[in-house]
């Protein structure tokens, strides 16, 4: 092994070039592809404090993944190494993760090879935007509007406060998807300036976007009122804003007119493939997917097991939406790992349920980008 790549952790040595583990007898440990490269990119930054949407950003350029994958990385690394106190890739609370190396080789070349791994990530990631766009594009890809759609203001009182904003955005988000003349920024991205006063300008030259899509709903019972803002990011011109107010049941007919409204504005000529409808009873499902959610990242074996029983009151409350599938095979990839819940179940078996719950969120709505995460997971 080249002493230039070589770097130590604690009892194991790790090759950022190859991204190879091996304890001290030589001997391979097996560690996720993408766990590695986590682990190389904070290799490049030894004892550095990282955060979590700059690792999200390096090791996953432009691609939407679930935030639950780098809390899954952080722990298949420390199992990996060995790091049960976690002295080594330490935890900040609220700040990040640092990693204490001992290096064999300079801190640049380590830099340098963490960034060729970033570039390999980045090749998949435009494999994958070729399967959600499914054609190419009309304009090089250079040329295309650039949109971040940033997490909604939640105006709510009470028990309406909490659960739907990120859902109207992230739907939002996602139907813009469906265009082939937009570029899309990632959510980990765009969401990351969420409680972060930060004027408009700077969020759109840091995201390199033209346009920022930002917006606040309020919900109270059955009714519910968002409004919405296209600006473009060059000067913080107010570009088209709109108010609607309905019913709940209502929301993915509103979240349609918007992505309309904004395609009209930036130009006259968009392809759009057919919008997504849904009554109350898709709305009763997103609202128990994403409490589910919320129970999912407490991480805990009770929390894990809240989230199933909410994911599986989604899939009840609407078979026909992806929701319920897509949290039931994200927790079950998971629990592949931590084995909490379905300890007794072998892993290939229980990756297969995970798969099946995968394919049918995928046949429920072939764009939903959860679904694709999940289906990506669990075959990675």
């Amino acid at each position: 092994m080249s002493n230039r790549t070589e770097i130590r952790l604690g009892q194991v040595a790790f090759d950022t070039e190859t991204l190879d583990l091996r304890d001290a007898s030589g001997a391979r440990i097996d560690l996720r592809a993408k766990s590695a490269r986590v682990l190389a990119f904070l290799a490049s930054r030894p004892d550095e404090i990282v955060g979590k949407a700059g690792i999200l950003d390096a090791v996953w350029p432009d691609v939407t993944v679930s935030e639950e994958s780098l809390p899954q990385c952080v722990s298949e690394i420390r199992k990996a190494i060995g790091d049960r106190d976690q002295s080594i890739l330490r935890t900040h609370v609220g700040k990040g993760y640092s990693l204490a190396v001992a290096a064999s080789g300079q801190a640049n070349r380590v830099r340098k090879l963490a960034a060729r791994g970033a570039a390999a990530v980045l090749l998949l990631g435009l494999a994958a935007a070729a399967y959600w766009w499914l054609a190419p594009p009309q304009r090089p890809p250079s040329e295309l509007p650039r949109i971040a759609v940033l997490a909604f203001d939640d105006l709510s009182a009470g028990e309406d406060r909490g659960w739907l904003s990120d859902g109207i955005a992230e739907g939002i988000l996602t139907e813009l998807a469906r265009y082939r003349e937009f570029l899309v920024i990632a959510r980990n991205s765009s969401f990351s300036f969420r409680d972060n006063p930060t004027d408009v300008t700077d969020i759109a030259a840091e995201l390199n976007a033209d346009y920022i899509v930002e917006g606040s709903k309020q919900k109270s019972g059955d009714r519910l009122r968002v409004t919405v803002q296209l600006i473009d990011g060059r000067d913080g011109t107010h570009m088209w804003t709109q108010e609607y107010d309905a019913d709940i049941g209502e929301l993915f007919d509103v979240q349609s007119e918007i992505v309309r409204s904004i395609s009209a504005q930036i130009g006259s000529e968009l392809r759009r493939r057919p919008a997504q409808t849904g009554g109350k009873a898709k709305v009763d499902a997103l609202h128990f997917y994403l409490q589910g959610n919320q129970a999912f990242s407490d991480s805990t074996p009770e929390s894990y097991r809240r989230a199933i029983d909410l994911y599986r009151q989604a899939i009840d409350a609407d078979p026909e939406a992806p929701f319920g599938y897509s949290g039931m095979a994200t927790i079950i990839w998971s629990d592949s790992f931590q084995g909490w819940i379905y300890a007794d179940v072998p892993r290939d078996e229980l990756l297969k349920r995970g798969a099946e719950y995968a394919e049918a969120a995928i046949a429920a709505d072939p764009d939903y980008y959860a679904a694709q995460i999940a289906r990506g997971d669990i075959h990675a």
